[in-house]
């Protein structure tokens, strides 16, 4: 599945997931805890089913729905005190796709910084 679309993403302004980044802080911790046992990381998810295959592939949204599903306002509000915002990413290469979440590789000439 190669598919070329606008998706969103929840991230610092060096690409990184808040997942992935480090100098996480204790509000962030008790966030990704909680997210374990209630979001299918990409293996986990039945419909995508694998690990990300590419170093460039990262996890992102469909929609604004779709990642306001997967992250609360006060979560998202906690994020962006810890310096991650919502990416609109442009010309994105959908590799894998669910109803939770799609795996992408982005185009790094089309990310807007959406706040």
């Amino acid at each position: 599945m190669s598919k070329t679309q606008t998706i969103y993403r929840v991230q610092n302004d060096n690409g990184e997931g808040p997942y992935i980044a480090d100098d996480k802080s204790p509000e962030r911790r008790d966030m990704i805890d909680a997210h374990n046992e209630s979001h299918p990381t990409p293996e986990l998810d039945e419909d995508i089913g694998r690990g990300m295959t590419d170093s460039a592939e990262k996890c992102g949204f469909d929609s604004m729905l779709q990642l306001t599903d997967w992250f609360c306002q006060e979560e998202l509000d906690m994020l962006e005190d810890d310096g991650f915002f919502i990416f609109e990413i442009h010309n994105a290469h959908i590799t894998a796709r669910s109803c939770h979440q799609v795996l992408y590789i982005p185009d790094k000439t089309w990310q807007y910084r959406n706040n």
